[in-house]
C-alpha cells in the first residue's frame, strides 16, 4: 500500500456533496492504493444521520452520512473529517491486522494529539478516547467517530469535532426537523457534551490543516495536497445501492417493533405470518446502527427469512453469523443477540 495521504479541503458543502466526495475517494483508494483525508463543514445547520437509521420523507437538512452511528448535529460550527483508506491496516502496518476495536483507536490519534496541544495551557483538560464512538474532555463529549469497511476492504473513518456547536443540540434539531420522531434520538450522553469554544478554545483554529499535518507524523506518510475529479460517481439512488440500501419509509401493513438504543432508535419490521398460516419471520428490515461490519445487517435479514419467531432460535442464527464473520452487535444492551432477537420476534 502507498504511504501517501492526499489531503483535500472541501470547504463548506452539503451532506450530499460530502457523501459524493467520500464515494469518489473510496473508488480511488481501491484503484490506486493511496489514502485520502477529506475535511469539510456543512453549509447549513442540520442533522447528520447514521446510515442505517430511517429518514423521514422530505425532512430538510437531515442528511445521511457514509458511516454508521448515532444521529448528530452538523453545520458550519462542526468540523468534519474522513480518512478514506485502501485497508484498515494502512493505519498501522506493523500491527499484523487490526481488529474492530483498534481501528478508531489508531484513526483518532492525530485528532487527539491536536486537541492535547491546544488544551495544554488549560489545567486539567485532557482529551480522552474511552472507546466506542466519542472523544471526551473533562468527561464531556466533544467529538464523534465511526467507520465502515466495504466488501473490497476500503475503510472510511469519519470524525466530527464540535468546535462551536454543542453536540446536545441534536435533540432540539430533531424536534424541529423531524417532529414525528421517525429517526429516533440517541441515548448515551450527548446532552452532557460541549463545544471546544465552551472550553475556551479559539473557534477560528484551522483544525483541517492541523489534523492533516499531525496525520503525516502519526502515520509516517507523505502528505500531499490534492483534489477530487469533478466528474465521476454520482450520489444518486443507484450509486447508493452499490454500497447499502437506504432505510426509507415503512410500507403499509408491516408489523413494527422498536426500542431505544445507544445509537438511536432500533427498529425491526416484517410482513407477519407465513403464506399458509405458518408463523415465521418474513420480509425483515432492520433500522438502526447496531451491527458491525455494516454488511452484516443485510446478511442477518436474509438469514432470518422463514425463521420461527422464537428468541433463542433468532439469537442463535445471529450469533452464528457474527462468529463466522468477525462481526459484533453494539449499542443495544448487555444481552446483545437476545436484545435484537426479542424485537425481531415481535414482527411475526
Amino acid at each position: 500500500m502507498s504511504r501517501e495521504l492526499i489531503s483535500v479541503e472541501l470547504g463548506s458543502v452539503s451532506g450530499y456533496e460530502a457523501w459524493r466526495a467520500e464515494l469518489l475517494a473510496a473508488t480511488l483508494a481501491a484503484d490506486l492504493g493511496c489514502a485520502w483525508l477529506l475535511t469539510w463543514t456543512r453549509s447549513k445547520q442540520g442533522v447528520s444521520l447514521g446510515r442505517f437509521h430511517r429518514r423521514a420523507e422530505g425532512a430538510e437538512y437531515i442528511e445521511r452520512r457514509l458511516t454508521g452511528g448515532r444521529n448528530l448535529a452538523a453545520g458550519p460550527a462542526v468540523q468534519e473529517f474522513a480518512f478514506v483508506l485502501p485497508s484498515v491496516d494502512w493505519l498501522d502496518e506493523g500491527a499484523g491486522g487490526l481488529g474492530p476495536g483498534q481501528v478508531l483507536n489508531r484513526a483518532l490519534r492525530p485528532l487527539l494529539a491536536c486537541l492535547r496541544a491546544e488544551l495544554s495551557s488549560r489545567s486539567g483538560l485532557e482529551p480522552f478516547y474511552p472507546g466506542r464512538d466519542l472523544v471526551t474532555v473533562d468527561s464531556k463529549p466533544v467529538a464523534h467517530a465511526a467507520y465502515s469497511v466495504f466488501a473490497d476492504g476500503v475503510c472510511v473513518v469519519e470524525q466530527m469535532l464540535f468546535t462551536a456547536e454543542a453536540p446536545g443540540v441534536v435533540d432540539s434539531l430533531l424536534e424541529r426537523l423531524d417532529p414525528a420522531g421517525v429517526t429516533g434520538q440517541a441515548l448515551g450522553g450527548l446532552d452532557a457534551g460541549c463545544s471546544l469554544a465552551q472550553l475556551g478554545v479559539d473557534p477560528q483554529i484551522d483544525w483541517a490543516r492541523l489534523v492533516a499535518l499531525e496525520s503525516a507524523s502519526v502515520f509516517a506518510c507523505k502528505l500531499s495536497p490534492g483534489s477530487l475529479p469533478g466528474q465521476g460517481l454520482t450520489a444518486d439512488a443507484s450509486a447508493w445501492d452499490c454500497f447499502q440500501r437506504e432505510r426509507g419509509s415503512l410500507a403499509a401493513g408491516r408489523l413494527v417493533a422498536a426500542g431505544p438504543s445507544m445509537l438511536g432508535m432500533l427498529e425491526c419490521s416484517g410482513v407477519g405470518p407465513g403464506t399458509e398460516g405458518d408463523v415465521a419471520l418474513s420480509g425483515i428490515e432492520i433500522c438502526g446502527d447496531l451491527l458491525s461490519s455494516f454488511h452484516l445487517i443485510d446478511q442477518v435479514e436474509q438469514a432470518l427469512e422463514g425463521c420461527p419467531p422464537v428468541v433463542s432460535e433468532i439469537a442463535s442464527r445471529i450469533e452464528q453469523l457474527t462468529s463466522s464473520t468477525g462481526g459484533f452487535i453494539l449499542g443495544c444492551d448487555n444481552s446483545g443477540e437476545n436484545a435484537l432477537a426479542a424485537l425481531l420476534a415481535r414482527c411475526a
